[in-house]
């Protein structure tokens, strides 16, 4: 019997069975699901159908955070805000975007403590409240001080939303298109960046005192069907949260529901069931996890220089400068006009839209490390283009060269999105194991919320000072994360849940 060591480009041949050396013992693992009973496509299964639309709407719960990164650009066009708040720049600008931003280094912690005790569902309630109240209190308040509370409230929202969302997409979705379902659930971001752009388009043209209330009201949209479903008995809870608590029987029927047509006697169903039930037994110190457990195995430490490599990455890829402050940048380029720049503004998130739909169907295709790598090189060479051609624009004023930059913002961005949209959300829920999931995603979102606080705080200060010099910084970022991606990210295409945990955890030798 043969042995092979796993490298950061292996990963388990689909439809074989190993065996992985534990201690002194051995674990069998599975390394495909068997096939079930239902249709080949999920639109054709009354049960796959079911699974979807509870997924699907979990797919809100990202809405609102991609509905904020367009809507300060927006807003910055926007003649009735300007004129309401003062013209704020600067430092004020800076406070007033990242009041977003802070609930998300502290309530991740509550978030994840709450979905390991009372469950996903009730968090998802709570983010779905929060998400309401918010933007309808900064949209109807009278002042500076509620429109900056409501903006917290919504990133209190953002916050529970961003630790248990991906966690319980992945835990729900059926094995055969979990990878594309989780891939695809930061495509919602740029749809929601989408849809502000175009209202913000659209406000500006009405040029109502007004308009900027309604831009920002309408943030709270996806929260609506969401605080609706999550009332009902209907929304589906983990399954590996019912194991944890002791209720096996309602775990079986409920991936019987999603995943076999109510039949608790599927092979599919009664294979992820005991998978569940063998990992919960061996997370079983899990009732007493902590954050510490990080630092405690080698596999774990992995886990946790996945989950900081991910939210620097996410924050600091020089995306940031054209999410926020894109009148800004595009100032850099020539372009002041509120009107061209929310033109291409709602460009940008049509472009972004389709590259991230296209690119979440190339996870299981390309590999997960693969369409990373390929990401972040792309970004390199774009941020290098972007970098010069401002440089150039600066010097000359050619307006040629603006246009350049604005093409290279485009791909750039294009880039960006091929590795952050399809991978955090996959890649993070997949490699932690179940009782470090969610802490996981918390402490993912909360140093995720670091680096952004960073951005909103500094960004519009050295654009001011620095204008395209400070572009430079973030070339070196992308350099940086390009290379320890190289090191770090290893391959996880084709396995179960519960089969990465063993990757990572017992990944010193495979059997076949």
């Amino acid at each position: 019997m043969s042995t092979f060591k796993l490298s950061r480009n292996r990963h388990f041949p689909i439809g074989k069975t190993g065996k992985v050396s534990v201690g002194n013992g051995t674990l069998y693992t599975s390394l495909t699901s068997p096939t079930d009973n239902t249709a080949s496509s999920w639109w054709k299964d009354k049960s796959l159908r079911w699974c979807m639309f509870n997924l699907v709407l979990l797919y809100g719960a990202v809405f609102s955070n991609g509905y904020d990164q367009s809507v300060i650009g927006s807003l910055q066009a926007n003649q009735s805000w300007i004129a309401y708040f003062d013209n704020p720049t600067g430092v004020k600008l800076g406070l007033i975007t990242t009041a977003y931003l802070f609930p998300n280094l502290i309530f991740p912690l509550a978030a994840s403590y709450l979905a390991d005790k009372v469950g996903r569902k009730p968090v998802i309630m709570i983010a779905s409240l929060c998400g309401i109240v918010g933007p309808l209190l900064s949209a109807c308040g009278n002042s500076l001080g509620t429109f900056v509370a409501g903006r917290v409230i919504t990133g209190i929202s953002c916050a529970f939303f961003q630790t248990t969302a991906p966690p319980l997409i992945a835990e729900l979705a059926h094995p055969r298109f979990r990878a594309r379902v989780a891939a695809t659930y930061l495509c919602t971001f740029f749809i929601a960046a989408f849809i502000c752009s175009w209202v913000g388009f659209g406000m500006v043209e009405w040029g109502n005192k007004n308009s900027w209330r309604v831009l920002v009201g309408l943030q709270c949209l996806a929260c609506l069907p969401l605080v609706c479903f999550t009332a009902t008995p209907w929304m589906a809870e983990s399954p590996r949260f019912l194991v944890k608590k002791g209720k096996g029987s309602q775990a079986l029927k409920l991936l019987a529901d999603l995943h076999g047509n109510g039949d608790q006697q599927d092979a599919l169903v009664l294979h992820e069931y005991q998978e569940i039930v063998g990992a919960v037994a061996l997370d079983a110190a899990g009732q007493d996890a902590s954050y510490s457990d990080f630092f405690k195995t080698v596999g774990n430490r992995k886990r946790l220089y996945i989950v900081i490599w991910f939210s620097w990455a996410l924050s600091m890829s020089g995306n940031s400068l054209f999410a926020y402050y894109l009148p800004k940048t595009l100032e850099l380029t020539g372009i002041s006009s509120f009107v061209d720049i929310q033109l291409i503004s709602g460009g940008i998130t049509l472009w972004l839209c389709i590259a991230g739909l296209v690119s979440a169907q190339f996870v299981e295709k390309l590999g997960r490390r693969k369409l990373l790598l390929y990401s972040m090189v792309g970004l390199v060479i774009s941020f290098a283009l972007i970098t010069g051609l401002s440089a150039s624009f600066a010097r000359t004023g050619n307006p040629s060269t603006g246009n350049a930059n604005i093409f290279a913002i485009f791909l750039g961005l294009g880039f960006y999105v091929m590795g952050m949209v399809p991978l955090p959300y996959l890649y993070l829920p997949e490699t932690l194991s179940y009782n470090l999931r969610v802490k996981g995603m918390a402490l993912y979102t909360m140093l995720a919320a670091i680096w952004q606080v960073y951005g909103g705080l500094v960004n519009p200060i050295a654009l001011d000072a620095l204008g395209w010099k400070y572009y430079c910084i973030f070339l070196c970022t992308d350099v940086i994360q390009t290379v320890v991606a190289y090191f770090v990210i290893i391959e996880t295409k084709g396995l179960t849940l519960e089969d990465i945990a063993l990757l990572f955890d017992k990944g010193d030798g495979l059997s076949t």
